[in-house]
């Protein structure tokens, strides 16, 4: 992620996003909530695979598994 910089008025900063970006940015700024689910083994299995990543935290898995289903 390339994060542009440059000074324009003296004393002053500036940032230029890409679009990808600044939703990124967006989203990393937005309030979270925090819950707490209880998952077996299998259906964190199952949310590892339909995530496509191999070795996660089981947070990591969640996380990873709802930026899935949401981009459907």
């Amino acid at each position: 992620m390339a994060i542009h910089h440059f000074k324009g008025v003296e004393g002053a900063r500036h940032s230029v996003y890409t679009p990808s970006q600044a939703k990124a940015v967006k989203m990393a700024k937005a309030k979270k909530k925090q819950f707490k689910v209880d998952l077996t083994d299998t259906e964190l299995t199952q949310m590892k695979k339909i995530a496509g990543i191999k070795m996660a935290s089981p947070d990591h898995i969640i996380r990873a598994f709802i930026t899935k289903i949401l981009k459907l």
